[in-house]
């Protein structure tokens, strides 16, 4: 019941607002006439940039007359000299060992590994003709490497079907893949 009541207070606020809406939309005149136009202004002088520049005793200048005159701003436009700092090292090779990491071989004779940090792509599992292979990507530098399982090759079950009478016997190899060969084959008995 209080859902009803509210539903039906909330639409007459609606139909309220949109009524008055329209009223004032109706109370608008129409656009009034251009005005006349206005005495024109007095022209302006034209403005100066102040300029900046550096002295030869290494000091910002500043001028405000187009460089007629320059006043010393106090400031020194270049720092102290600086001592000589000591000798840096820098990378004299940079290899990947058998896992693919990088040995990187610093001039002071350091060595830094820095080492893959690897996400499986996909696997693609072995059977017993393919080989298999997990392909892995490196989420730091996007290396891509593949780690090859090798084939499994074919594992066979043996069903001995014993002779007859009238047939022969025989036994047949069955690998899980489906294939499948005959032999040690043992006359008929009869």
């Amino acid at each position: 019941m209080k859902k009803r009541t509210l539903i039906i207070i909330l639409l007459a606020v609606l139909v309220v607002s949109c009524l008055a809406l329209t009223a004032c939309a109706e109370l608008q005149g129409p656009q009034g006439e251009q005005g006349i136009q206005g005495e024109p202004g007095q022209n302006g002088t034209d403005g100066i940039t102040p300029q900046l520049k550096i002295g030869t005793d290494n000091y910002w200048y500043v001028s405000y007359d187009n460089g007629v005159t320059w006043t010393n701003l106090g400031v020194k436009a270049t720092g102290n000299d600086g001592s000589q700092g000591p000798q840096g090292v820098g990378i004299v090779s940079t290899v990947f060992d058998a896992n693919g990491n990088m040995v990187i071989t610093y001039s002071d004779g350091t060595t830094q590994i820095v080492e893959h940090t690897w996400e499986k792509l996909y696997t693609l599992v072995e059977d017993c003709t393919t080989d298999g292979k997990d392909l892995y990507f490196c989420t730091d530098c996007g290396l891509v490497r593949a780690v090859i399982t090798p084939q499994s090759g074919h594992t066979y079950d043996a069903v001995v079907t014993p002779p007859t009478c009238t047939e022969q016997g025989y036994t047949t190899h069955t690998c899980h893949c489906g294939d499948s060969y005959v032999d040690t084959y043992v006359d008929a008995t009869g």
